[in-house]
């Protein structure tokens, strides 16, 4: 059993078809929030205020 060295098979970042489907799926996050944000406010904005540190949608000064 060999490992495989992803840096090597890749030396660009990631492949094209993960960028692809990451951008897809913020997308689809995105509109979720947005149809919750449509339907129930207070509760997408409070989601939207406690998400996660990773996140990349930038915090806003309080």
């Amino acid at each position: 059993m060999t490992a495989i060295d992803y840096a090597a098979l890749y030396p660009c970042g990631a492949p094209r078809r993960s960028r692809l489907r990451a951008a897809l799926r913020y997308g689809l996050v995105l509109a979720v929030w947005l149809g919750l944000l449509a339907i129930r406010p207070r509760l997408a904005l409070s989601i939207f205020r406690e998400r996660r540190a990773d996140s990349p949608i930038p915090r806003w000064p309080r």
